[in-house]
């Protein structure tokens, strides 16, 4: 508990670093950060009672991950969604539904899914398994629910949107579902560093054990520096451009090709959850 908590509050020391280096020192930049880090602290206190594993894990979760992002249906998906025209890159999604169908989880997180393109791949996947999705959509303007409110009944029956940010919404969002976790989580849309910070370690907190969370643009150096805070915690694994990656890792370890428009990976969370949550 104590090497988890010490984690926590390095990542919430980091987020007044951080801020104050890519935006300046204002009043209200200093306010959003005493509100980020509160949001935090809260977490930190507060997390981790009463949750039920949604579902079972797979020990072997890595392996198969890399195993289908090499293999030809992973591939196949991922030309097909290319041909819809997504914002998230292809792969990506192939990625995440791929593993929705493997693990058929009760519940999946998504977070920044503005367009709705995504949010219906993901909702098609889980409605066939009888799973439901949630949506938050915190960008201010957004029309999520009502894209939603044009699909096929089948999919808005599995489909729940918060027009919200996190982390509040989520334990709400999970509890108002029947489940105490989520087995999926993807994270889009978060480019600054706190925000992308708050939104991984709170959807991260929020997973079951052996959940896995996606998170896009780690081309951008809010979204990377918080998947590199997240891998500072022992049992945490990464899959990254088709490898899996263990341990603390550096900057250069998630090096971006100058030519890359965009990257993703997915954090592995471990099996036990007890002293490993970075929001613990």
């Amino acid at each position: 508990m104590r090497s988890s908590q010490g984690a926590a509050y390095r990542l919430l020391r980091d987020i007044a670093r951080i801020e104050r280096r890519s935006r300046g020192d204002t009043a209200a930049d200093r306010r959003w950060i005493l509100e980020t880090y509160a949001a935090c602290a809260r977490l930190v206190e507060t997390a981790g009672d009463g949750r039920r594993p949604e579902p079972a894990p797979d020990p072997a979760l890595g392996q198969w991950l890399l195993n289908y992002c090499a293999g030809g249906d992973c591939r196949a998906d991922a030309m097909r969604l290319r041909a819809a025209s997504l914002r998230a890159p292809p792969e990506a999604v192939a990625a995440l539904c791929g593993v929705i169908a493997h693990l058929r989880p009760a519940v999946a997180l998504a977070v920044g899914l503005s367009c709705g393109r995504t949010a219906r791949e993901i909702a098609e996947v889980l409605a066939r398994r009888g799973g439901r999705l949630i949506a938050l959509d915190p960008e201010p303007g957004g029309d999520l629910p009502g894209i939603v409110a044009c699909w096929p009944v089948r999919l808005r029956a599995a489909t729940v949107c918060h027009a919200t940010s996190m982390p509040a919404a989520l334990a709400e969002a999970a509890a108002a579902q029947g489940v105490s976790a989520f087995g999926v989580a993807l994270i889009a849309g978060q480019h600054d560093a706190a925000p992308a910070l708050l939104a991984v370690a709170s959807a991260a907190d929020s997973l079951a054990p052996g959940g896995i969370v996606l998170v896009e643009d780690l081309q951008l150096p809010g979204p990377r520096h918080a998947v590199l805070e997240m891998m500072r915690n022992p049992g945490w694994k990464l899959f990254y451009r088709g490898g899996l990656w263990r341990g603390p890792l550096s900057p250069q370890d998630l090096r971006v090709p100058p030519d890359s428009p965009a990257e993703w990976g997915i954090l592995i969370a471990p099996l036990q959850r007890g002293v490993d949550s970075p929001t613990r």
